[in-house]
C-alpha cells in the first residue's frame, strides 16, 4: 500500500475544507505533528485512524485509498502479464514484447478516430 498516495488524498480532503493540519487532527484525536507524517507518507495509517479522518473528511475511505488502489491496478496488470509468460525463454518473451509493441500504434489510431 503507498501511504504516500493515501497522505496526499487526505491533504487534498483537507485542503477543500480549509482545515489546518491542527484542527483536522484534533478532531480524529491524533496530535498534529504526527497528521503531518501521515500526509508525508512517513507513518502507517491504521485502519481505525483511517475510518477516523474519512469521517471527519465527510468522504468515504475508497476515497482517501483510490490513488493506491489505481496504483495496485496497475500492478496487477504488471504481475498478470509476468506469469502469462512465465516459462517462456527470453527470445519468446521478445517476441510477446514485439507484438505488443506492434498493435499499439494501432490502438492510438483508434483513439484519435474515436475523439
Amino acid at each position: 500500500m503507498d501511504y504516500k498516495l493515501i497522505g496526499n488524498c487526505v491533504r487534498e480532503e483537507r485542503l477543500k475544507y480549509n482545515l489546518t493540519q491542527e484542527k483536522l487532527a484534533e478532531s480524529v484525536g491524533i496530535s498534529a505533528s504526527y497528521m503531518g507524517l501521515l500526509e508525508r507518507g512517513e507513518r502507517i495509517l491504521s485502519v481505525e485512524t483511517l475510518v477516523k479522518l474519512s469521517i471527519a473528511l465527510n468522504v468515504s475511505t475508497d476515497t482517501l485509498l483510490k490513488a493506491t488502489l489505481d496504483s495496485v491496478e496497475r500492478d496487477t496488470f504488471s504481475l498478470q502479464f509476468a506469469l502469462l509468460t512465465n516459462g517462456l525463454d527470453d527470445p519468446q518473451k521478445q517476441m510477446v514484447l514485439d507484438v505488443v509493441k506492434a498493435m499499439l500504434p494501432h490502438f492510438k489510431l483508434e483513439q484519435h478516430n474515436n475523439e
